[in-house]
């Protein structure tokens, strides 16, 4: 019992401190010196170090949540992972980055030893990083070690990603595939700012990506496509996805959104357009549209009978909300007219829309 308190105690503090949305500065305590990857690197297998402050994307580092409480960190220069090579567990061992494939040796754990200072420790392995020659020299090595040295052996994490974008704070968001979203904080709901991309449900299993027109409408599973069925509009327009992906009836009670995230719900959209008729001098068009803000694109849909229509005039989003045992609300903005953006009733099911995921 005393163990299980303990954990759950660590556990609240740590989440009280840090967000898997948040970038940070990782600075040893001992060296008053940063992680960071050495010559803004993209190369596989380069050794990290210490380097001082320069506020460098080289020495931004992203928590990414794994699925047992563990984190992933990433890279923000190099899109790369913290990373102990080939899993070893030998003392000593330089740690590198490395693509993102989820094995264990990616995985890190964080103990508050007292005062926001943390021990960061390898989950592979079960030792703790910590600077090679315990000196504060640029450019020594961070090596994973069970000894301990003190002040080196511990990490101080110093939040830079809550920046204001016209008075609303931003921050980022990562998905089961690696891609990162900007999001933004309006009132009390925290959204994505892009279109979803993912191509799996976020326990890892795909979603179908359905290219015939006659397989797309028949289908009552969980469906995605590119527009046109061409990667090229994923990147800026994200991809379509049937209302059957996003139920999680129909989907075997999955979730396209990150964890910690959902679908809208038609009266999420509602608190939306509330806030923005009494809280600011930002109509909802404008809210949807700015790409300072929630940055709307009028990525098209894929209607009947599968279709690709509405590029650069509509976008149209899926609420989570069923209209009718064939149909569900979904949130729309034309872009050739600032008075078109509203929840309606409704679109059919098997279309394919565009989803932004809120956070709960």
């Amino acid at each position: 019992m005393k163990l299980i308190i303990c954990f759950c105690l660590f556990y609240i503090n740590f989440f009280c401190s840090f967000s898997q949305d948040n970038v940070f500065y990782v600075r040893n305590f001992g060296s008053k010196k940063n992680i960071d990857v050495p010559g803004n690197s993209k190369v596989e297998g380069e050794k990290i170090i210490q380097w001082s402050k320069n506020e460098g994307e080289n020495q931004k580092w992203q928590l990414i949540k794994a699925d047992d409480n563990s984190y992933y960190i990433k890279s923000i220069s190099s899109g790369l992972f913290l990373d102990v090579p080939g899993g070893s567990t030998q003392s000593g061992i330089e740690v590198i980055q490395w693509s993102f494939h989820g094995g264990v040796n990616q995985k890190w754990i964080f103990k508050e030893e007292y005062d926001k200072k943390y021990k960061i420790i390898s989950k592979v392995s079960g030792k703790h990083l910590q600077i090679k020659s315990n000196s504060a020299s640029d450019g020594d090595k961070i090596i994973q070690t069970d000894l301990t040295n003190d002040d080196y052996s511990l990490w101080e994490f110093f939040d830079v990603s809550r920046k204001k974008a016209n008075n609303y704070v931003t921050g980022t968001v990562n998905d089961v595939d690696g891609n990162t979203y900007k999001t933004v904080t309006i009132g009390t709901q925290t959204w994505m700012a892009e279109n979803l991309r993912v191509s799996k449900y976020n326990n890892g299993t795909n979603i179908l990506n359905i290219t015939n027109d006659d397989k797309w409408l028949n289908t009552k599973l969980g469906a995605c496509c590119y527009f046109k069925n061409d990667p090229k509009y994923n990147a800026e327009h994200g991809k379509l996805y049937n209302w059957y992906s996003l139920n999680k009836i129909s989907n075997g009670n999955r979730n396209v959104c990150p964890y910690g995230w959902h679908v809208p719900t038609q009266n999420d959209f509602q608190i939306l357009s509330d806030f923005s008729k009494v809280n600011t001098n930002d109509n909802l068009f404008k809210l949807v549209s700015d790409h300072a803000i929630l940055n709307g694109k009028a990525s098209g849909m894929r209607g009947g009978p599968g279709s690709f229509i509405d590029l650069d005039y509509s976008g149209h989003w899926w609420t989570s909300t069923e209209s009718d045992m064939n149909g569900a609300f979904v949130f729309d903005v034309g872009f050739n007219s600032n008075l078109d953006s509203g929840v309606y009733d409704y679109f059919p099911k098997d279309w394919g829309l565009s989803v932004r995921c809120l956070k709960d």
